[in-house]
């Protein structure tokens, strides 16, 4: 009965986090991204799944699982997934471009677009993972090439976080009278930088493992969904395998233990020995100093190390945290 349960809860908990993006799940997906305490069987899931269905806590239409009264994101993913087939495009024709730069391990799209769940006005975002010690002459490179072939996203045109998808049906529980439901999303400006590439985030193989504090359930998510357009030397495998900590959040997830052969999988340039040979150490530091003063007077929030820059100048992690919380309160999952 305990067990039965706990995994009502966190199939809730699950559907209660995808609300937030507007995003019904299909029962693979549910049990892929299971927000539990341990690792949960699929079959269990299923059997909950129509218990909760025929409570009425939860709706399905077309395979796909929702909180109760929001039918409505069922056409929405499905508008949503042709929109992203037209970035996706984008992307992968600069992740093709991307890989004649030897420096780079790995390329893969982020957010919104990595679950095919965007706007037309949405940009793409991708992260890049180097060799060691290459990071900025890496993104040196990269930026030009990217200026050249497609539109870019520049860290003064990033636009705000703000609430869409407005409703005044409740989705649990009692709300207050007139509240609203919200999902966050980051949408540009009256499109004017839709399918802009942004390069938010870069990170070294030195550097994979996410920060300390920056280990969250939105974190958790966002290493999971990453969707690699290419990977070198499976870094790909190596990415997943020093964030275990993701386990805590999403315990369902696979994770390779063991690793394989060195590959260069779909990958056109060979990687060029990565070290700390003194020539390209002088450049690598160089290309950081003016880097970093050139984005001084822009930077807000961002992370910026010799090893790792985490372009996010909103707090997103915060905005959807607390979306997540006022759901659960709603279920009385709190």
């Amino acid at each position: 009965m305990r067990n039965t349960r706990h995994l009502q809860d966190a199939i809730l908990k699950t559907l209660c986090y995808a609300d937030i993006f507007e995003y019904p799940l299909t029962d693979e997906e549910l049990h892929r991204y299971l927000i539990a305490s341990h690792k949960i069987s699929a079959p269990d899931g299923k059997t909950v799944l129509e218990k909760l269905h025929s409570q009425g806590l939860i709706g399905e239409e077309q395979g796909l699982y929702f909180l109760r009264g929001r039918a409505s994101l069922v056409a929405k993913r499905i508008r949503r997934r042709v929109i992203a087939g037209k970035s996706l495009t984008i992307a992968r024709r600069v992740g093709n471009w991307l890989k004649r730069i030897p420096t780079i391990s790995m390329v893969a799209v982020t957010g919104a677009l990595a679950m095919e769940n965007t706007e037309e006005s949405d940009d793409i975002d991708l992260m890049i993972i180097t060799q060691r010690n290459r990071l900025w002459l890496t993104r040196g490179i990269a930026i030009l090439l990217i200026s050249l072939i497609a539109k870019r996203r520049k860290p003064e045109m990033t636009s705000s976080l703000h609430a869409v998808g407005k409703s005044n049906r409740p989705i649990a529980g009692r709300p207050e009278p007139g509240s609203k439901l919200r999902s966050l999303r980051r949408t540009s400006e009256k499109g004017k930088w839709r399918r802009s590439v942004c390069l938010n985030l870069f990170l070294d193989e030195t550097s994979l493992r996410l920060p300390e504090k920056r280990r969250n359930l939105y974190s958790a998510h966002e290493v999971v969904q990453a969707l690699p357009l290419w990977s070198r030397n499976e870094t790909r495998e190596k990415f997943l395998r020093e964030n275990a900590w993701i386990l805590d959040f999403l315990p369902n997830t696979k994770i390779p233990h063991h690793p394989g052969k060195t590959a260069n999988v779909n990958g056109a340039a060979q990687p060029l020995p990565s070290g700390n040979s003194q020539p390209g150490s002088l450049l690598e530091n160089y290309a950081y100093q003016i880097q970093l003063h050139h984005m001084r007077p822009k930077r807000t929030r961002e992370l910026v190390l010799p090893n790792a820059a985490y372009f996010h100048p909103r707090n997103t992690t915060r905005l959807v945290l607390s979306q997540y919380q006022k759901r659960l309160k709603r279920f009385h999952l709190m």
